[in-house]
């Protein structure tokens, strides 16, 4: 064999053999973690690198955002771009893309342009819409917290449909772009003013009035108390609505529909003409009390009146009288110690239960007749048990008291001649 032949044999087993030996020596298996804009590991990235002669397409990232190519990759500059999937859309966005010189240790991690952000839902009256579905790309993300915000994760730039729903009407609806994380602000539509204005009889507002406000379901809206003025206000979705309002059991109801802007303003009146001492009464129940009340202090004065008829009357018969000395006498000698002891009060079962009738006709007109009025007329009273103890308790004070009047003011001895001079007088007058 010749030297050339030889040559030529060499160069190609060179070629076939060595050449592919080197080039591998050069290229490795190639790894990528794959995160968003907070270093979070992205799943399902699709990494590709190109040149101009070659792609590659590495296998879509884990669940630690890690993905590596199956075949080694020679060193080289490669255009590098990731895709990935939102959830909000059907295909896979381009979220990354730049040049990037493969070199030892072949590890690189892609932080990729994927944030979070804010969509606050507000009325035109700036109140925080809680508890309200969103849509993006009409697919749900979640309700709206206490102060009107839901945050939404994963969201790369571009243009999002974004809708909200209250019961059914949509409040929020429009394109909206995104271009960077931050709070978005929606402001609601097809939302007004329910005004409930609660007043009695006389057309005052009620204060405190317990107000209610439920839709055509049957769901609460609102629950609450009427302000001083006796008006609640809340706003809602155009629909219509059950209100219902209880003042001291004094109920009305009615429906309101919200349909415009402007709001609605609704009136419920109450039977409730006046409060005295916080207790509400009609019209009727306010005369009728001031009928009861000049019937007790009528029964009242009676009492009163017959009492001190009574008593004047049976006070000299309480003492035992002193024997009239004969009128001969010029100068009545002072009573003896033997004759004031004679100055002894008498009293009798007749005197005890006419003292205690009208220690019982008291109490009775000042207790069991305005409790009486109270549980037939107006519903609201005492208990039978409640009347009884209030009834004795007020019986055994007046009876104390008149027996204290009569029995310990009154003066035990008397001496004779004052003893007849106010017999004399107490029998003048009547």
């Amino acid at each position: 064999m010749s030297k050339k032949t030889l040559f030529y044999v060499l160069f190609f087993v060179y070629i076939i053999l060595l050449v592919p030996i080197v080039s591998g020596l050069e290229s490795k298996a190639v790894r990528f973690i794959v995160t968003d804009s907070y270093g979070n590991p992205l799943e399902g990235a699709i990494v590709t690198l190109e040149t101009l002669e070659n792609t590659y397409v590495l296998p879509p990232s884990n669940k630690t955002g890690i993905t590596q190519s199956i075949n080694p990759i020679p060193k080289g500059k490669y255009w590098v771009t990731v895709k990935w999937r939102s959830p909000y859309a059907d295909d896979f966005s381009l979220v990354f893309g730049d040049y990037i010189e493969l070199d030892e240790p072949y590890i690189f991690e892609l932080r990729v342009r994927i944030f979070s952000i804010v969509i606050k839902l507000f009325t035109r009256g700036n109140t925080p819409l809680s508890d309200i579905p969103v849509y993006i790309n009409g697919r749900s993300v979640g309700f709206t917290s206490i102060d009107g915000s839901l945050r939404i994760p994963n969201i790369i730039t571009g243009l999002y449909e974004v809708r909200a729903t209250w019961l059914g009407i949509e409040i929020g609806s429009g394109s909206v772009v995104i271009e960077s994380e931050g709070d978005y602000v929606i402001t609601a539509r097809n939302v007004a003013t329910l005004t409930v204005q609660v007043v009695g009889a006389q057309g005052q507002g009620l204060n405190a009035a317990q107000v209610e406000v439920k839709n055509i379901t049957g769901a609460t809206m609102f629950s609450g108390v009427s302000n001083e003025q006796g008006v609640a206000r809340i706003e809602v979705p155009y629909g219509t609505y059950n209100v219902s309002v209880d003042y001291k059991s004094f109920k009305n109801s009615a429906l309101a529909t919200v349909s415009t802007l402007t709001g609605t303003v609704q009136t419920l009146a109450t039977n409730v003409f006046i409060e005295i001492f916080g207790q509400a009464m009609t019209f009727a129940t306010f005369v009728l009390w001031i009928i009861v009340i000049v019937i007790v202090v009528l029964v009242l004065a009676i009492v009163v009146h017959e009492y001190s008829v009574w008593r004047v009357q049976t006070l000299p018969r309480l003492y035992k009288r002193y024997t009239v000395e004969p009128e001969k006498r010029e100068e009545p000698k002072p009573p003896i110690k033997k004759d004031r002891k004679k100055l002894t009060r008498s009293w009798n079962i007749k005197d005890v239960l006419t003292f205690i009738s009208f220690s019982a006709i008291l109490s009775v007109t000042i207790v069991v007749v305005p409790a009486i009025f109270f549980n037939i007329v107006m519903g609201d009273g005492l208990t039978p048990r409640e009347i009884m103890t209030y009834t004795l308790q007020l019986f055994g004070t007046i009876t104390a008291a008149l027996f204290v009047e009569i029995y310990i003011k009154t003066p035990k001895k008397k001496s004779k001649i004052e003893f007849e001079k106010k017999k004399q007088i107490l029998e003048s007058l009547f």
